[in-house]
């Protein structure tokens, strides 16, 4: 069958699912992460790339949109032959001039430098990420999406600590932990290759991560890069309501560039703009600080009911605080600069 995503037409096979991770097979297509496509397509026409990698082409959905939207030199990678005449085929329906070839993405970025490196895997980045963070041009863009989501969080503790390195309680902030967890590892990567890592771009939907990372040479930066790795405690970072628990290592510092998330626009011609413009002014909020405080949370600790975010915001104004926001992370979340004790007062108070 044929569907239609962004500026481009693309046949999938008919089994293809429209929700959840999806079965890995022979044209995958994965129509429920259209908007990890449309982000990163966002990013790129920001971000000035000139070669960009699709590292994993399948039905090409990623690099046939880059190549029509952006207007990027595209070349897209699939070593699966039924894959290649999925490739084939679109690349025909959609007139695309993009370079496709028959072979393994860690063949290819052994070969060839880019600008810019998608790494889309089913389940983990663990075994791609050395090869893609070696062979990026310096200063260049990788993005990672990782779905092995059980291992990041900490919901399977052994294999968290056995693939990361890192030791996180399975609560809450399991989704912002997770996505610290996944940077804390590419910079631990990034570092015995003499490189550093600036992350642009990070978010979570339903079943999988996006990160977003720029890769720079050089010993002086890797060195000062690694001081942003270490330990987070919910108990001092937000609020006593929460244990004292050492979580991590993970990555302590901004998850993205505030820069480039400013400068983007949302074009009419993407079915999910409104979606997207609301998912970006989350992201805008997330470098607001180090985890975040979760109405649930309190609720459960005082045994009371959530109150309503309008009178959390309108008690915040009150007291003179402004830094604040809700978070892509929970439904139910909330990031601030100070002030949590001033939330906690809300749910005391007689109403």
């Amino acid at each position: 069958m044929i569907v239609s995503e962004g500026l481009v037409q693309l046949y999938i096979p008919e089994s293809s699912q429209s929700k959840g991770p999806g079965k890995i097979g022979a044209g995958f297509y994965n129509r429920s992460q259209q908007i990890n496509r449309d982000l990163t397509i966002l990013f790129i026409r920001k971000s000035g790339v000139r070669t960009f990698l699709d590292g994993f082409g399948s039905t090409g959905a990623r690099g046939f949109r880059v190549e029509r939207e952006t207007g990027v030199e595209v070349t897209v990678c699939e070593k699966n032959p039924e894959s290649y005449r999925y490739l084939e085929r679109n690349s025909i329906l959609n007139r695309s001039s993009a370079i496709l070839k028959m072979k393994d993405f860690q063949d290819e970025v052994r070969d060839v430098p880019y600008d810019f490196i998608d790494v889309d895997p089913y389940g983990s980045v663990v075994r791609y990420a050395d090869d893609a963070i070696r062979n990026i041009r310096n200063g260049g863009y990788i993005a990672f999406t990782a779905t092995d989501l059980s291992a990041l969080t900490g919901s399977a503790p052994s294999k968290t600590f056995r693939r990361y390195g890192s030791r996180l309680p399975n609560d809450s902030t399991r989704h912002e932990a997770g996505i610290r967890n996944l940077i804390a590892y590419l910079a631990k990567r990034a570092a015995v290759f003499d490189r550093y890592i600036e992350p642009q771009m990070s978010f979570w939907k339903s079943h999988f991560y996006r990160v977003i990372i720029r890769v720079f040479k050089g010993t002086t930066g890797s060195d000062a890069m690694l001081k942003n790795l270490g330990f987070l405690n919910k108990n001092v970072e937000v609020s006593e309501i929460y244990p004292s628990v050492d979580e991590g290592p993970v990555w302590t510092e901004c998850i993205n560039n505030q820069d480039i998330l400013q400068k983007i626009e949302v074009p009419d011609y993407l079915e999910n703009k409104s979606q997207l413009e609301r998912f970006l002014e989350l992201m805008k909020n997330e470098d607001i600080s180090r985890y975040f405080i979760d109405l649930r949370d309190i609720g459960k600790k005082l045994g009371t009911d959530i109150p309503s975010f309008n009178k959390v915001f309108e008690s915040l104004y009150s007291a003179g605080i402004s830094k604040f926001g809700r978070t892509e992370f929970s439904v139910t979340g909330l990031k601030m600069q100070e002030g949590y004790e001033q939330v906690i007062e809300v749910f005391t108070r007689k109403r």
